[in-house]
C-alpha cells in the first residue's frame, strides 16, 4: 500500500522492505507471508490487494512492536468483508432512476478507499440511509460517470456494491438492462427485502405465503439481474432464513443483522446462530452476518460510535464453525483515520482476519495512533459507554411509549451510571497525570468529555419531559486541543 510503505520509510527509516508476487498454499487472492530477518521485512503477496495489507499490517506491527501476529502466512477469515455505509447523497441517474452515494466518492476518494483497506475491509456497500432524504439531497449524475466512480473503487482492489432505486414499481422490468450497463463495473447488486417489485402482480398469484414470496423475490433478482445480488434481509425467522441460504446461487450472498435489537436497549443474537449451532453440517455458507454500529453526532463534525465488544467477539467468534461467506458492519459515517470514532471499525475489520479477540485489536490501534494513552482502563469505558447508549435508548422508547413510571426509573438508573462514569473519568485523567502528556491524552479526555456531556444533556431533556428531578455532581472538564 503506498502510503503504508511511504510512512514506514518515514517513520522507520532503517527498515528495508522487499516484496514479491507469489501464489501462497491456501490460494486466496488476499494472501500473503511476511518474514523479518535483521533490518530486512520480506513479503510474499498473492496480489496487489494483499500487498496493501500486508503493508498496513506491518506498519501496525511497528508501531506497537509486536509481530507475532503477522509472521508467516495471513489468510483472512472470512473472504468477504463488508462495510456497509448508508450514504447520504442520492443522485439521479434517469427520470425513474437512482442512487445512494457518499459525496466524496464522486471526486477523487483515494484516502478514503486507502482508509478502509488499512482497516481490514475488502467491499464496500453503499445503500440508502436509514432516514428519508430531503428533495434538494437529490443531485444529478450519468451513468458514465458513476461508472468511472465504480472504476476509481475497484482499481484499487476493493468490491462494491450498490443499491438501485426504482421511485416507480413498473419500471422493474428494466433491471436485466440495467446491470448489464453495469457489468464489469460492479460486483454486487444490493437488493432489499420486499423492494418494490415485489408489490407487482406476479408476485401475489396463488395468495403466496410470506416464505414463498420471499422466494419468488429472491429467484426475480437472480433471473433479472446480470450481477450477483447481495439480498438484505430485515426481521426474518431463522428457518426462513437458512431456506433463503440453501436457495440462493453460489456467486450471490444474504445479509442479515447479527443482532435481533440493534440500537435498542440490549443486543442479543439473531436466531439463526443458535439454529447453527444445531445443524450437523454448515449450511450458511452464503450468509453475511452484519453487525450494526449505531453513530452519534456528540458534536459538530464530530461521531461517537457505540461499541459492544461482547457482541462483536460472539459474532465473528463463530466462523470456525458456520463458515459464513462474509461479515462486516453497519454505519453512517467513515470516520477519519485516528479518531476514537474508527477505533470500531478498525477492531472489527482486522477481526475478521485473525483469531484475535476484539479488545486485543483495540489495545493494537491505540497503540498505532494514541501510544500514550494507557489502555488499563479502556476496557472498562467501552463497557461503560455501552452501558449508558443502551439506557439511553431504553429511555427514548419509554418516552415514546409514555410509559413515565418505568422512565423515571430508568432516569435514576442512568444519572447513577452518568455519575459513575464521570468518576472514573475523573481517576483516570488523575493516574494519567503520572506519565508523558501529550495530545493523544488530551484527545481522550477530551473526546469522553463530548460524549460525558451529550449524555448528560440527553438526561436533562427526559427528566423535564416527565417532570423528574435528578442531582448530577458531574466534574466538567474543559476541552483544549481538541484533535480527535
Amino acid at each position: 500500500m503506498e502510503s503504508s510503505y511511504c510512512d514506514i520509510k518515514r517513520l522507520f527509516p532503517s527498515l528495508s522492505v522487499k516484496v514479491s508476487r507469489a501464489t501462497l498454499k491456501g490460494g486466496s487472492v488476499e494472501e500473503f507471508s511476511l518474514q523479518i530477518a535483521g533490518n530486512t521485512a520480506h513479503i510474499q503477496a498473492a496480489s496487489p490487494l494483499a500487498e496493501k495489507f500486508a503493508m498496513s499490517q506491518l506498519l501496525t506491527a511497528l508501531h506497537n512492536n509486536r509481530f507475532s501476529d503477522i509472521i508467516g502466512e495471513t489468510r483472512p477469515l472470512f473472504a468477504n468483508r463488508l462495510l456497509w455505509v448508508n450514504s447520504t447523497q442520492r443522485y439521479a441517474l434517469s427520470a425513474d432512476l437512482e442512487v445512494s452515494l457518499p459525496s466524496y466518492i464522486t471526486s477523487d476518494c483515494t484516502g478514503q478507499i486507502k482508509q478502509i483497506i488499512d482497516q481490514g475491509y475488502n467491499m464496500v456497500v453503499f445503500a440508502a440511509p436509514r432516514r428519508a432524504l430531503p428533495a434538494k439531497a437529490r443531485k444529478e449524475l450519468s451513468f458514465d460517470e458513476l461508472q468511472k466512480c465504480l472504476e476509481q473503487i475497484r482499481s484499487m482492489g476493493l468490491k462494491v456494491a450498490l443499491e438501485l432505486h426504482t421511485p416507480h414499481a413498473e419500471e422493474a422490468c428494466s433491471l436485466h438492462t440495467i446491470t448489464g450497463r453495469l457489468k464489469g463495473k460492479l460486483d454486487f447488486l444490493l437488493c432489499r427485502q420486499n423492494s418494490r417489485m415485489e408489490k407487482s402482480s406476479s408476485f401475489q398469484k396463488n395468495n403466496p405465503t410470506n416464505q414463498e414470496k420471499l422466494l419468488r423475490e429472491l429467484s426475480f433478482f437472480e433471473q433479472q439481474s446480470q450481477i450477483p445480488i447481495l439480498y438484505s434481509t430485515t426481521e426474518l425467522d431463522e428457518m426462513t432464513l437458512l431456506l433463503l441460504a440453501n436457495t440462493v446461487s453460489s456467486k450471490s450472498m444474504i445479509s442479515f443483522s447479527a443482532s435481533t435489537e440493534s440500537g435498542a436497549a440490549n443486543w442479543n443474537l439473531h436466531p439463526t446462530f443458535a439454529e447453527l449451532s444445531r445443524a450437523p453440517m454448515a449450511v450458511a455458507s452464503r450468509l453475511v452476518p452484519l453487525i450494526p454500529l449505531c453513530q452519534y453526532p456528540i458534536r459538530e463534525g464530530t461521531w461517537f460510535s457505540d461499541f459492544p465488544l461482547d457482541f462483536v467477539e460472539n459474532v465473528l467468534g463463530r466462523q470456525v464453525r458456520d463458515r459464513f461467506c462474509g461479515a462486516g458492519c453497519i454505519v453512517d459515517e467513515l470516520s477519519q483515520p485516528g479518531t476514537f470514532a474508527e477505533c470500531p471499525l478498525w477492531a472489527i475489520g482486522q477481526r475478521m482476519w485473525r483469531h484475535i479477540p476484539v479488545y486485543a485489536n483495540v489495545e493494537t490501534w491505540f497503540g498505532r495512533y494514541h501510544p500514550n494513552c494507557k489502555t488499563f482502563a479502556l476496557k472498562q469505558f467501552l463497557h461503560q459507554i455501552h452501558s449508558l447508549i443502551c439506557s439511553l435508548s431504553l429511555l427514548d422508547s419509554q418516552i415514546q411509549e409514555r410509559a413515565f413510571a418505568k422512565t423515571k426509573r430508568t432516569i435514576d438508573r442512568l444519572a447513577f451510571e452518568l455519575q459513575v462514569f464521570s468518576e472514573d473519568l475523573q481517576d483516570y485523567r488523575t493516574e494519567m497525570q503520572y506519565y508523558p502528556v501529550d495530545d493523544s491524552l488530551e484527545a481522550l479526555s477530551e473526546y469522553m468529555y463530548y460524549f460525558q456531556s451529550y449524555v448528560k444533556k440527553k438526561l436533562e431533556t427526559a427528566s423535564q419531559a416527565v417532570g423528574s428531578k435528578i442531582s448530577l455532581a458531574i466534574q466538567d472538564f474543559s476541552p483544549v486541543n481538541f484533535c480527535v
